[in-house]
């Protein structure tokens, strides 16, 4: 059986580097990537990431949960890429 496909649509007003860090998130998450093929989309239909699955033979449960864990590894990336942009706006204004 083929794997299922998972796309993952970000809104379109983020930011390139929020793009970037969750794009990596996702695309780093190997065990992610061994059960499903992904697809990071940028759509500006969308106004918060959404999630789509195509083929999947999982229980609606289990997508819920692959997409919480997903949800919260671009999130986390979102706040990491955040702190350190405001960190180096607090460097350069010290120099």
């Amino acid at each position: 059986m083929s794997k299922p496909i998972l796309v993952i649509r970000f809104p379109g007003y983020w930011k390139s580097s929020q793009w970037d860090v969750s794009r990596k998130a996702i695309y780093d998450n190997k065990p992610l990537n061994e059960d499903y093929h992904v697809m990071v989309l940028v759509d500006n239909e969308v106004e918060q990431v959404k999630f789509e699955c195509y083929n999947s033979p999982h229980e609606p449960e289990k997508l819920e949960e692959i997409t919480k864990l997903v949800q919260m590894s671009i999130d986390r990336c979102l706040r990491q890429e955040e702190e350190l942009r405001k960190k180096q706006e607090e460097n350069e204004k010290n120099i």
